[in-house]
């Protein structure tokens, strides 16, 4: 959940950079924070969720998860935080970060439901 909440404030704040075409050395501090802490979290939650019996279960998508992580990871470093003036379109990094937030949180929901289907309440 944490992972999502990151990726959220990154599709926020690089979104703003692209539409504007220029970023302050702060403002790439922020993101390489961000990517930081995307990576690390995904990569630690990634792990355990393998190591889960469940994760072979249909709604438990968790290599297209692992996918757009890495997908957005990628654009982020290569078009934002290697980039003072970038040229990736506004439009174009909003729908790649919005496709990770929404696969970190399907994970999230597909974790939670077998939890309770394990526990008796679903």
């Amino acid at each position: 959940m944490q992972t999502a909440e990151w990726a959220g404030q990154a599709r926020a704040l690089g979104t703003g950079i692209a539409a504007s075409g220029r970023s302050c050395p702060e403002q790439r501090v922020r993101l390489r924070f961000l990517h930081q802490k995307i990576r690390q979290l995904s990569e630690t939650a990634f792990q355990a969720l393998q190591q889960n019996p469940g994760a072979e279960t249909p709604g438990f998508r968790l290599p297209q998860c692992q996918q757009a992580v890495q997908t957005f990871l990628q654009c982020l470093e290569q078009e934002l935080l290697d980039q003072e003036r970038p040229q990736i379109d506004a439009r174009h990094y909003f729908q790649q970060a919005t496709r990770a937030v929404d696969e970190l949180l399907a994970l999230v929901d597909a974790a939670l439901d077998q939890l309770r289907r394990i526990h008796g309440e679903g």
